[in-house]
């Protein structure tokens, strides 16, 4: 079974169960995940579905190197998915013990230490927005910071047609970015404040990579639109958005979104699948400063575009040699 082929189930499975169809539920569960930063939330998901109790995993090898603990001889390991293989094996703090024989810490000493990040309420660190917005290129986004709206909305994601704008696309081994015409554009409100402003392009992005949006007609029938309600598209956004800032440690509240559906149910269509999926997408938008283009949508759907990097290559070698 691929791994695509064990995102599939789990996402059928949570559909089926019909308790986690309910806000109360599905907020806990977002909890939860949001708890494990050193997982992505479809593993912390795994987590949770096979141990609801579970304080904090590792690997057998992350618990000894980083706190010299051993694992238990019955211990129970818990199935997670990894990048290059199918399946990799966690285990929960009560899982393990202390190795006598080397500096090790208690597990009051390591929930201690988990606990206090968490607490940060903060400010966006100024590295996650900048790489944010540079990485946006490679997926042939331009920005406009002079959004004109009010204060409730933050930012807005388009489909670019007319007027197009141009940007620069910074590509490994080439004389110079490619110029590149822009298929998105992400309008920010000039009145937000840099938390606000951040949070807000999350849930545009999240729009874009939950598949919400229209794509060009050069990306032709591989980019699969998910056509459900507004309710469900603004939710599923909303979710990506809180899961993220949730992971730099910046206080965001999706109650204008979520809190909607307290006393109900979460809306048809709304997918943990394509929630997760685009977490783990924009998550590296975020955290990475040197982007692979390769992982980029235009790069992945645009046959001109990868033709332009051919070409700007060639002439990088034909100027420098190959590297």
């Amino acid at each position: 079974m691929t791994k695509n082929d064990i995102r599939k189930k789990v996402d059928i499975l949570f559909e089926n169960i019909r308790e986690y169809r309910t806000s109360e539920y599905f907020m806990n569960l977002l909890d939860f995940c949001a708890k494990f930063k050193s997982l992505a939330p479809y593993n912390a998901m795994l987590v949770r579905f096979q141990m609801p109790g579970a304080r904090y995993v590792l690997s057998s090898s992350e618990w000894r190197d980083k706190y010299h603990r051993a694992i238990n001889a019955d211990a129970r390991p818990l199935v997670v998915l990894c990048p290059f293989g199918p399946v990799n094996f966690v285990f929960d703090i009560q899982e393990t013990h202390a190795i006598p024989t080397q500096r090790f810490y208690s597990d009051a000493e390591i929930l201690e230490e988990l606990e206090k990040p968490y607490k940060t309420i903060g400010i966006v660190n100024q590295r996650y927005i900048s790489n944010l917005i540079f990485n946006s290129a490679f997926h042939s986004i331009a920005f406009n910071s002079n959004l004109n709206a009010g204060s409730e909305l933050g930012a807005k994601i388009s489909l670019l047609k007319e007027p197009y704008q141009i940007i620069d696309i910074e590509i490994p081994n080439t004389l110079h970015p490619i110029k590149w015409k822009a298929d998105y554009i992400i309008g920010t409100n000039n009145k937000g404040d840099d938390n606000q402003t951040f949070a807000s392009i999350i849930h545009e992005l999240g729009h874009l990579f939950c598949h919400h949006l229209d794509a060009p007609e050069e990306w032709g029938k591989a980019w699969k639109v998910r056509r459900i309600n507004d309710d469900a598209r603004e939710f599923e956004a909303e979710t990506v958005s809180w899961l993220i800032c949730d992971r730099v440690n910046l206080k965001n509240s999706p109650e204008k979104y979520l809190s909607y559906f307290v006393d109900g149910k979460i809306p048809d269509g709304v997918s943990i699948d394509a929630i997760f999926s685009a977490f783990n997408k924009i998550w590296d938008m975020c955290s990475t400063e040197y982007f692979l283009y390769q992982d980029g949508l235009l790069n992945k759907h645009s046959k001109q575009f990868q033709n332009a990097v051919t070409q700007a290559k060639e002439q990088f070698e034909a100027k420098y040699g190959r590297r």
